[in-house]
């Protein structure tokens, strides 16, 4: 019984803090971070352009009205992050130059990011 307890503690030892571990709020959080940072674009949500702040706090608001969507971040960059629920068309991205890109992919190699930043090994 001893050598069990000893070898419990051992293990216990060697377990990462929960804490070391993102949430998927804290994801969809740092996600939204993200947009609002981006610098050099403007966001296209049914044909009209908005700030990267703007968007930040439009996805803010889906995100509130539509918590059930989004239980994870992955969720939340499928069902409420994307597109428009009014029109259903997809958000977009438009850089200074003209070009326009639909803005899922850009999130999704967002998360990538941070869920690898987010492992106890990942460098950072």
């Amino acid at each position: 019984m001893q050598l069990i307890s000893i070898l419990f503690v051992l293990i216990l030892g060697f377990i990462k803090p929960q804490q070391a571990m993102q949430t998927e709020a804290e994801k969809i959080d740092k996600l939204i971070v993200y947009v609002q940072n981006l610098k050099g674009c403007s966001f296209i949500r049914n044909g009209s352009a908005y700030t990267p702040v703007e968007a930040a706090d439009h996805l803010r608001l889906k995100l509130k009205k539509g918590a059930k969507k989004a239980a994870t971040a992955q969720a939340f960059i499928d069902n409420l992050a994307s597109y428009s629920s009014s029109s259903g068309e997809p958000y977009r991205i438009k850089y200074t130059d003209g070009k326009m890109y639909p803005i899922k992919p850009f999130l999704q190699r967002e998360l990538i990011r941070i869920e690898h930043k987010s492992k106890p090994n990942a460098s950072n």
